[in-house]
């Protein structure tokens, strides 16, 4: 490939790192020429695999637009792009490729290939100007493609630009089986907020998370694990992107990371090189794991004759929880003590420890526990009672007490929500901490 300034469907500028250099970018095109270029059917998309960490299977694959100019050769997205958007054709060129991909996994289907899901790009332009859910749906049904093999993504910025009008969109496209993912997540937005509002069925890691340098490695990987562990807890599959060498990707599998879509694997690949690769797979690589944890759902229902997985991979009760009142979302290690803060309201006083029984006392001292009940909170916050106990109802709880914040005598409520299989190897609790649960 000549660059790697990459475009998906949906006119998302995606980046691997680096700006294109000079002698990259080619003179400025014209209306006419990008109306010459949809007549000739010079668009195109390559494929980019998104692949399992441990064994490099690959697991779907996302498409990524291309522009091959009879006289440039593949042209950089950023050139043309942004004219798209200046004269309000985004959603023509996103329909055309949404239009190709399927004819694409059609033909895949009715040839006998191995099949993967794919992904396309669905901006904040096409949600507002069509009904995107429809429009993918009747795709689906036009061209006899299972739902599973099509999927949704969507950028972090575009959900934070408009929440009510995208959750309904992401709401009817479950309703036609497709998983929508949440692309570019943690880049600039307030991704924990909008997690317990919209519900999607992955989160894509911004590859800014994987790009770390000596100066933020620590910080930067300890900020990656939280989001694994966060993810797993809301029974969300993670995607990281961006990773291009074998020590990113070495230290993405030990932090739990289960999908990675990166140079280090692949590159996006033409239609044809992805259907060699996926002809000529190992024997031991099998496809659909990904497919099968975004489209995990509670129950089955039946709309217009297809069968489909309906509810949302996240956990109701969750969502609930997190948009009440929690002042302080964290995961506790229930063997080690060790304690990680996810999410903390500014409203509870500061109360940082890495170690649980420090962060106990801390609260105590803090007088976010009432001096009154300090004794009972210490006692039932015993990490060795907690464990004993959690290990062996596998049951979640909470707990409240009195707490005397601001001089002012409330009720503070101390939450432990553990996984059903909680034990020595899963020793992973969520601790939830709030004023009005």
């Amino acid at each position: 490939m000549g660059n790697q300034f990459d475009v998906a469907a949906g006119a998302r500028l995606e980046s691997t790192g680096r700006a294109p250099s000079n002698d990259e970018i080619v003179p400025r095109f014209s209306l006419d020429d990008i109306n010459q270029a949809f007549d000739n059917n010079e668009f195109c998309f390559y494929l980019q695999p998104k692949c399992n960490a441990e064994t490099g299977a690959i697991v779907g694959a996302e498409a990524l637009v291309r522009w091959n100019h009879p006289e440039y050769g593949l042209v950089s997205p950023g050139e043309f792009i942004p004219l798209l958007e200046r004269e309000s054709m985004v959603t023509r060129f996103d329909l055309f490729i949404w239009r190709s991909v399927c004819e694409m996994l059609s033909r895949w289907d009715g040839e006998g290939r191995n099949l993967v899901p794919v992904s396309v790009n669905v901006s904040m332009t096409d949600i507002e100007a069509i009904d995107v859910a429809r429009v993918l749906g009747d795709l689906l049904d036009r061209f006899s493609i299972d739902a599973r093999l099509l999927q949704v993504e969507i950028t972090e910025s575009a959900i934070a630009h408009n929440m009510d009008v995208v959750e309904e969109t992401i709401r009817d496209l479950h309703a036609r089986g497709i998983a929508v993912l949440m692309d570019d997540f943690g880049s600039a937005y307030s991704s924990l907020n909008m997690l317990k509002d919209i519900n999607v069925d992955a989160i894509k890691l911004d590859m800014k998370f994987v790009d770390l340098n000596a100066d933020n490695a620590a910080k930067g990987l300890k900020i990656i694990e939280s989001v694994i562990d966060m993810a797993y807890q809301l029974r969300l599959s993670i995607i990281a992107e961006g990773a291009q060498t074998a020590e990113q990707v070495s230290k993405l599998r030990e932090l739990g990371c289960m999908y990675i879509q990166g140079y280090y694997f692949y590159r996006p690949l033409t239609v044809g090189k992805m259907e060699d690769l996926l002809e000529h797979r190992p024997d031991d690589q099998h496809f659909w794991n990904i497919s099968k944890d975004l489209m995990h759902r509670d129950y089955r229902m039946s709309t217009n004759g297809r069968s489909m997985l309906e509810s949302s991979s996240l956990s109701a009760h969750i969502f609930e929880i997190l948009n009440k009142g929690v002042a302080e979302l964290s995961r506790l290690n229930l063997i080690t003590g060790e304690y990680r803060t996810i999410k903390r309201d500014p409203k509870l006083p500061d109360v940082y420890a890495d170690d649980f029984h420090d962060y106990c006392h801390a609260l105590v001292s803090k007088r976010i526990i009432h001096p009154d009940d300090a004794g009972e909170f210490l006692k039932h916050t015993r990490l060795s009672d907690l464990r004993d106990q959690l290990f062996s109802k596998k049951k979640s709880e909470f707990t409240y007490f009195r707490s005397e914040v601001e001089v002012k005598t409330s009720v503070i409520a101390f939450g432990m929500l553990v996984p059903p299989d909680c034990s020595e190897a899963n020793p992973w609790a969520v601790v939830l901490i709030g004023f009005d649960l």
